[in-house]
């Protein structure tokens, strides 16, 4: 089985990026302090505004099915092209309306702060007929979302 378009340009990527952020103490002092923001090609995805949180939606909005999808990138990193590419996807074969929020990043921010602006989101979007919690690598995070729900 031969690898995906996605997977090789993915893997060219990598192999031609150094984690420069991680050099040095200096550079990973920098990196916190001025993370860099996610360049997301505006012609290919929209965000808006929902509930006090920006997302990026795909599909359709009165589909069955409705993914939350909490974004991974070891809560530092803002969501990336590759991630919005498989929310689109997900949509598509899922029959499904995505949602992913961009959320507050650490170290500047807490866990409860990214609880707090997820909240409301979810709580729109709970009244759906399926929900779906869902996220990737540091996206984990979902699941101590839905702790944090269940306890209050």
């Amino acid at each position: 089985m031969s690898k995906s378009l996605i997977a090789r340009i993915l893997e060219a990527v990598l192999r031609a990026t150094k984690l420069k952020y991680m050099d040095s103490k200096e550079e990973v002092d920098k990196f916190i302090n001025d993370p860099p923001k996610t360049k997301v090609p505006k012609r290919l995805f929209k965000s808006k505004d929902m509930d006090g949180c920006e997302v990026f939606t795909f599909g359709d909005e009165n589909a069955e099915n409705t993914i939350l999808y909490v974004h991974g990138g070891a809560y530092v990193l803002e969501i990336n092209f590759f991630q919005l590419l498989h929310c689109r996807k997900l949509a598509k074969k899922l029959n499904a309306y995505v949602v992913a929020p961009v959320y507050p990043l650490a170290p500047l921010n807490k866990a409860n702060q990214t609880y707090d602006l997820l909240t409301p989101l979810y709580e729109k979007l709970s009244s759906r007929k399926n929900l779906i919690l869902m996220g990737d690598s540091g996206g984990g995070f979902v699941y101590s979302f839905y702790q944090h729900i269940r306890k209050h």
